[in-house]
């Protein structure tokens, strides 16, 4: 399993380089897209979630191919990211929870003993 997970992300470290994104030297899991010497997006990824934001036509454009090109689905407002549900109001504000999870745990009873 550990091969496919390796190779899937080649093809996304690939792809990104391929749209200037640049991996940043203290952590490999970090990405960054600067457009004109101004940072206009940062990508965090684990295992096959990924997490980004940003604005500018770079960005836009880069995240429209990528969609094709390594078969992601863009969600903007409400997704999940290593468990965590988040959610961006309309204001602005992010919430984030992991109540699937948990409601997902089977309790247990331990004796004192």
């Amino acid at each position: 399993m550990i091969y496919c997970w390796r190779a899937w992300w080649k093809k996304l470290f690939a792809t990104l380089r391929k749209y200037q994104w640049i991996m940043s030297k203290i952590e490999s899991a970090l990405l960054c897209l600067v457009a004109d010497g101004t940072l206009e997006s940062i990508l965090t990824s684990h295992v096959d979630d990924l997490s980004c934001a940003g604005e500018g036509k770079e960005y836009e454009d880069s995240l429209l191919a990528m969609q094709t090109e390594i078969h992601f689905k863009i969600n903007k407002q409400f997704f999940g990211f290593c468990g965590e549900k988040v959610k961006q109001n309309g204001n602005f504000e992010i919430e984030m929870g992991q109540f699937d999870a948990i409601e997902a745990t089977d309790y247990q009873v331990l004796s004192k003993d």
